[in-house]
């Protein structure tokens, strides 16, 4: 007999597979979802929970990544008059070591140098970075170049420091899920996806469109949350039934 009758896929789940599956995912990272040590099965169902809350994810922080250094892109090539704006348009030793190390990652895997493998290369930090108040004012290019960044963003989001802090938002985000954490227990995760979705409108309303006719994260979360792992019940050790007094 199974242990767990919800979520459906659970009763699969046996403890000869849950402890092999915990022992090839690590001792640490089980730690994460069964912090007891000792309860491989439990551990293994909240893993794979919050693997399809992550999946759910992928689609809107995948669009925003490409949407995001495609249009600062082209914003800054425009300003700069060149596609190469890298090295023009005044930024930081630090970000411009973010572009060294990007270009040598070009040359380690045989790419050739250009503008928009250069733009693939770089890490989405570096794209955060872009919007940092260090560039704004002083003959920098924010907040100038905001309108023509998110040319139909509502007017409260059409300013550097409010795409700054969503961003920040969706990088945090975006690591957690790219690099493997835990996400289903965070209580504010739909405020989270909500910020994610407005800033990916605020860049291209088509995209925004476009993903929610395909992004499941509202139906898989609710999913999730109503199939909390759910002992399942034997004839033995059933509720015995009683008769109401009346």
């Amino acid at each position: 007999m199974p242990r767990f009758n919800s979520p459906a896929w659970a009763v699969h789940i046996s403890p000869a597979d849950a402890l092999d599956i915990s022992g090839c995912l690590s001792v640490p990272r089980m730690a994460r979802f069964d912090p007891s040590g000792h309860d491989h099965e439990l551990g293994v169902v909240l893993h794979a929970q919050n693997l399809l809350i992550s999946e759910a994810l992928y689609p809107a922080l995948h669009m925003l990544e490409i949407v995001v250094r495609n249009r600062v892109h082209e914003v800054l090539s425009v300003h700069a008059g060149t596609p190469e704006w890298f090295y023009k348009v005044g930024l930081t030793s630090a970000d411009l070591k973010l572009v060294k190390e990007a270009e040598d990652k070009l040359v380690q895997h045989s790419k050739p140098q250009t503008p928009d493998n250069l733009v693939a290369a770089l890490s989405f930090g570096f794209w955060c970075a872009i919007l940092n108040a260090r560039y704004e004012h002083g003959g920098q290019f924010w907040p100038a170049l905001i309108p023509k960044l998110v040319p139909r963003a509502p007017k409260p989001l059409r300013n550097r420091r409010d795409i700054a802090d969503l961003m920040e938002k969706a990088r945090k985000l975006r690591n957690r899920v790219f690099h493997h954490e835990p996400i289903a227990h965070i209580s504010d995760l739909p405020d989270r996806y909500r910020s994610l979705m407005t800033l990916i409108k605020a860049f291209s309303p088509q995209v925004h469109g476009h993903l929610k006719t395909f992004c499941r994260f509202n139906e898989v979360r609710a999913v999730v949350i109503t199939e909390a792992p759910l002992e399942a019940v034997t004839p033995d050790d059933s509720p015995h039934e009683t008769t109401a007094v009346t």
